[in-house]
C-alpha cells in the first residue's frame, strides 16, 4: 500500500482497513447525531444499526499493484465484487421505514426533508436531495457550519483527485518518463491515468453502440484481455521508471504545500468530524 501524504494523515482518510468495531462505533456516533437533530425537527428516529453477519471486508489486491492488474487489469469490463481495501454491510432500517408509513404524506415529505434535505424530482419517480438534512448535519458534527464545512470537504477532494489526475507539471515530468517506455511497448498514452481513461471511454462506445442489448460474453473477455495487456505494461513500465515512488514523492509535496496553505480550514473541518478526519 502506498505511503500516505502528509494531507491524507492529517485528514485521517488513510487509516488503512478499518475493522468492523471501528466502523460499527462510527455509524453509532453518527446515527446517534441524526437521532438528535431529527428530534429537534420534530420527528423521531431510531438509529440504524448494522445488520449482525453483514459485514464482509474486500480480500481482493488493491488497485495500481500488478497483483491487481493481473486480474482485472483496470477494473473496467471486470470489478472485484467489493472495492479492495474496502467493506460492505447491511442496515436494519426496519423502524424508521415503518414510522415514515404511519405519517401522513405531507407529514412524510417533511420528514424527507428533515433528513435527507431539500428534493429535486428528476422524472420518472426519481428524486434526488440537496444534503442538507439532518444525515450530512450528523457527518460534520456541525450544524451551524455545515455548508462551509461541505464546501471545504469538497475542495480537498476536488484536489486529491487533481493529484490523481496529475495536472501539476512537476507530476507531468514523472508521467514523462512512463509515456516513454509505454511508447516503446506500443502505446502512446501519456500517464497510466490517460491509459484507464481511454480504455473506459472504449468501453463505453461498445456499450452505448447497442445500449438495450446485452454485450456479448466474447466481447467483455476480449475487452478485458486488451485492457489487461494494457494493464500490465503499464505496471512493467512503473517499475523501469520508478514511477509509482517518483510519483509520490512528489504529491508528497504538493499535499504539504496544500496543507500549509489551508491549515484553519482543514483544522476546521477535522474538528467538525469529530477527530476522524474520514471524508465521505
Amino acid at each position: 500500500m502506498p505511503t500516505p501524504g502528509p494531507l491524507e494523515v492529517y485528514l485521517g482518510d488513510a487509516v488503512g482497513a478499518r475493522t468492523q468495531r471501528e466502523v460499527a462505533a462510527e455509524l453509532a456516533q453518527t446515527e446517534e447525531a441524526i437521532a438528535a437533530c431529527m428530534a429537534t425537527e420534530g420527528f423521531e428516529y431510531t438509529p440504524v444499526v448494522m445488520v449482525p453477519g453483514s459485514f464482509e471486508a474486500s480480500d481482493d489486491p488493491l488497485r495500481g499493484t500488478r497483483a491487481f492488474a493481473e486480474a482485472y487489469g483496470y477494473g473496467l469490463w471486470r470489478q472485484p465484487e467489493i472495492e479492495p481495501g474496502q467493506y460492505t454491510y447491511m442496515l436494519d432500517t426496519s423502524a424508521n421505514t415503518a414510522y415514515r408509513e404511519s405519517l401522513s404524506p405531507e407529514a412524510q415529505q417533511a420528514y424527507d426533508v428533515a433528513l435527507l434535505g431539500q428534493p429535486t424530482d428528476l422524472g420518472d419517480g426519481q428524486v434526488s436531495y440537496d444534503g442538507t438534512g439532518c444525515t450530512a448535519r450528523a457527518e460534520l458534527r456541525d450544524g451551524a457550519e455545515a455548508e462551509y464545512l461541505r464546501g471545504v470537504q469538497e475542495e480537498v477532494a476536488d484536489y486529491l483527485q487533481s493529484l490523481w489526475e496529475g495536472d501539476d507539471p512537476r507530476l507531468a515530468e514523472v508521467d514523462a518518463a512512463w509515456a516513454s517506455c509505454m511508447r516503446d511497448a506500443g502505446y502512446d498514452d501519456d500517464s497510466p491515468q490517460a491509459a484507464e481513461s481511454r480504455l473506459l471511454d472504449e468501453m463505453l462506445a461498445v456499450f452505448e453502440a447497442a445500449p438495450d442489448a446485452p454485450v456479448a460474453a466474447g466481447r467483455v473477455d476480449a475487452g478485458a484481455e486488451a485492457e489487461r495487456r494494457v494493464a500490465l505494461a503499464d505496471q512493467d513500465c512503473r517499475d523501469a521508471t520508478d514511477w509509482s515512488a517518483r510519483r509520490r514523492a512528489v504529491e508528497h509535496e504538493l499535499q504539504r504545500e496544500y496543507l500549509d496553505a489551508h491549515r484553519a480550514d482543514l483544522d476546521a473541518l477535522v474538528a467538525a468530524l469529530g477527530g476522524t478526519g474520514v471524508l465521505d
